[in-house]
């Protein structure tokens, strides 16, 4: 919910702006249909696997490069499928 809600906020009023990292999906990410997911992803050459839908850890955020906002009409992404997520370094360094 933080990364969601908040960061967008955050960036507005500091002015800072979210560099985007695009790559191919290393495994399928699936969403229930109305409701909005953050998937945390790790970024590994042109690879951006997902480590946690829904739940965030503390360590799954720490091991995390980026992350994605599921819009509640999607069903999620396949494997192979090339998307653009947000960078968390620059938003969390900033």
């Amino acid at each position: 919910m933080l990364l969601g809600l908040l960061l967008p906020l955050v960036c507005r009023w500091t002015g800072a702006q979210p560099l985007p990292v695009s790559g191919r999906l290393g495994r399928k990410i699936s969403a229930a249909i109305g409701m909005t997911e953050i998937v945390l992803l790790r970024a590994e050459d042109q690879t951006l696997t997902p480590l946690a839908t829904g739940e965030i850890t503390l360590a799954t955020l720490l091991a995390a490069d980026g992350f994605l906002v599921v819009p509640p009409d999607v069903e999620g992404f396949a494997a192979g499928e090339t998307i653009t997520a947000c960078r968390l370094a620059p938003l969390i360094a900033s």
